[in-house]
């Protein structure tokens, strides 16, 4: 394979089959401007830029807009706008709710994603398939009555993620929910669900 990418040419790494299939798939185009020639696979990836990736790997679907959520912080001239759009119509967010579970009215495009999020936007996506919690992996840093359980176990249980693992491969029984997810570990979660799907 040419390598495309300044950043992404150690076939060892991770992330490198998953982010080649990805630029394959036009899920990512990589950086542009500046940082035109790197995907950035160690650089935190948004919200704005996870749901893109979705809406990109679902085949871009078109959007209408009259019907669906609107967020404040969203507007028709961000690239993300139709993905975030479709996300909502289709149920993958609700954008950023209130301690009491409400809606904000703000996606927070801008924000991080964390490891926890991107799980639970994969798991929505393929239809909240049921879950076996009996027999799936546990994790230390995870409790039943986490928002995320469900998608985490799912995500485990069909090798999507490992969770974290120490410098010698080993599982470490650490999924690390709250912690951001990088650009390459995104592209990795979705390569790994399209293997199943």
């Amino acid at each position: 394979m040419r390598v495309l990418f300044k950043d992404v040419n150690k076939s060892a790494d991770f992330f490198f089959e998953p982010v080649y299939w990805a630029l394959d798939r036009g899920i990512t185009t990589g950086y542009t401007g500046k940082k035109e020639g790197y995907f950035g696979p160690k650089d935190e990836c948004t919200r704005g830029q996870i749901v893109t990736f979705l809406w990109r790997y679902a085949g871009s679907p078109q959007v209408d807009p009259s019907g669906a959520p609107t967020f404040h912080d969203v507007k028709q001239t961000d690239y993300f706008y139709k993905a975030v759009i479709w996300a909502a119509s289709q149920g993958i967010t609700t954008g950023y709710t209130d301690k009491n579970g409400n809606p904000t009215g703000y996606f927070g495009s801008d924000d991080e994603c964390t490891r926890a999020q991107i799980v639970t936007f994969l798991y929505r996506f393929a239809g909240e398939p049921a879950v076996d919690t009996s027999s799936a992996p546990s994790f230390k840093d995870i409790k039943s009555t986490d928002y995320f359980y469900r998608p985490v176990i799912w995500a485990a249980s069909n090798g999507i993620t490992t969770g974290y693992t120490d410098s010698h491969g080993n599982p470490t029984g650490k999924f690390g929910s709250g912690d951001g997810c990088t650009r390459g570990q995104v592209v990795t979660f979705l390569y790994r669900y399209d293997r199943i799907s």
